[in-house]
């Protein structure tokens, strides 16, 4: 591992995020070992990287006994540092994993920002199709005579102009007849209510195991884990299948 840290270097702003296995008092004021810690802070301080993780704040929980550590970790060089705020362990968000799900917000210094395109995600499954192209044609027509002209004008500020009017008119077509879905990662055509609620279940399972300990309650944890993820192939299976028929 020292023969590949030593030539990466980071550029002035970074923001550093993973798993990175190692016990070290930088990290965890609460390991008394170093175990493959020494390396890798040597490097983390020689790239001027900052610690974001909370105080004291576990993100791996052992499957037997009641112990914890700090093996995740959140890292940011000075010129961006400032700039990672509200860093947390979500105590309600779980994916199976052992480690715990990490959410921090970086602020922004820019006075013009790109939209996200995960901002504006419409459920097309129940597009209503007929409609959106009824009002799409009136809103057009209003229009005709501005983006006629623009179009025929053919310059490239013109046809600009001319983009843009059909862009509104078909934004405000999809806000019409297009409901929006909520983003999220598990916004997938293979995605089910069941799924939803499955996962809802592991989590709970989970959070009962967390707080007890107990090896029953972890044996529920993991039969409802591994129930979830079978139920996650199969509903990737059948959606691929799907495809494949009506391609």
């Amino acid at each position: 591992m020292d023969r590949t840290l030593q030539y990466l270097q980071l550029p002035p702003s970074s923001i550093l995020c993973g798993d990175f296995n190692a016990h070290h008092s930088w990290s965890n004021p609460g390991v008394e070992q170093q175990i493959r810690g020494d390396i890798l802070v040597d490097w983390f301080r020689a790239n001027r990287c900052d610690l974001v993780n909370g105080a004291d704040t576990p993100t791996y929980n052992y499957t037997h006994g009641n112990r914890t550590s700090i093996l995740d970790l959140t890292l940011a060089t000075p010129d961006i540092f400032e700039r990672l705020i509200d860093w947390a362990v979500d105590q309600d968000a779980h994916t199976g994993s052992d480690h715990e799900v990490v959410r921090f917000s970086l602020v922004l210094n820019t006075d013009t920002l790109v939209p996200s395109p995960m901002s504006n995600k419409f459920n097309w499954q129940v597009a209503d199709w007929e409609s959106f192209q009824k009002t799409l044609q009136e809103l057009m027509a209003k229009s005709s005579p501005i983006f006629i002209p623009l179009v025929d004008d053919g310059t490239a500020e013109s046809l600009d102009q001319a983009a843009s009017i059909l862009t509104d008119s078909i934004h405000q077509s999809l806000s019409l007849h297009v409901p929006l879905s909520k983003p999220c990662s598990r916004s997938k055509r293979w995605w089910t209510e069941e799924l939803t609620g499955m996962r809802t279940e592991m989590a709970k399972c989970y959070r009962k195991w967390k707080h007890s300990r107990l090896e029953t309650d972890y044996t529920d944890y993991k039969r409802s884990r591994n129930k979830y993820f079978r139920k996650i192939r199969d509903s990737k299976a059948n959606c691929w299948q799907s495809f494949l028929n009506t391609a």
